[in-house]
């Protein structure tokens, strides 16, 4: 698996996301929109991101696009992405993968420990 992070916004704490999916290859993107496209043209499997600072304007285009593409997307809390206005613009975190099958098994490798972690 080939998981896009942030270029800028790395952490101790996402090491230890990524240290929890191995095996797995880490490419440092940046920009959500960039890392997105990584993901539509099959560069990278998924894009994780479990910190704060992704909001929703971030992806509310290219979401969308990656599901037409039959992508897949949720929070760090595995609930689909909502774009409403009666909510903060702050996303939870991101599973975002280029396929519902890599979206699980992304999930499957950190998701227990990304739900447990991750502070929304």
């Amino acid at each position: 698996m080939t998981v896009a992070a942030s270029l800028t916004h790395f952490s101790p704490f996402m090491q230890d996301i990524f240290d929890h999916m191995k095996p797995l290859e880490v490419k440092r993107i940046g920009g959500a929109g960039n890392k997105c496209l990584n993901v539509t043209q099959g560069t990278v499997d998924a894009y994780v991101h479990s910190t704060k600072g992704l909001k929703n304007w971030d992806l509310c285009a290219n979401e969308p696009i990656i599901k037409a593409m039959g992508g897949f997307a949720t929070d760090c809390y595995g609930q689909r992405l909502y774009y409403g206005m009666d909510r903060s613009p702050h996303l939870k975190g991101l599973v975002l993968a280029r396929t519902p099958k890599m979206h699980q098994l992304a999930m499957k490798r950190v998701g227990r420990f990304l739900h447990d972690m991750c502070k929304f």
